[in-house]
């Protein structure tokens, strides 16, 4: 018994494959955005704490 879902198009047939790529694309583009901004925010909080003790 398959239960039909409002996804089915998307995930079966010729749409599956662009569909499936799009998703990847968009979710490798959001794990490296998240990398790069907890990346940024250390940085960041390491040279203001660094510049705190010279003054």
């Amino acid at each position: 018994m398959a239960v039909s879902t409002a996804l089915d198009p998307f995930l079966r047939g010729s749409m599956s494959k662009n569909t499936r790529g799009l998703l990847r694309i968009i979710i490798l583009l959001t794990i490296a955005g998240a990398a790069v901004s907890a990346r940024l925010f250390s940085v960041i909080r390491m040279y203001r704490h660094a510049f705190l003790w010279e003054v």
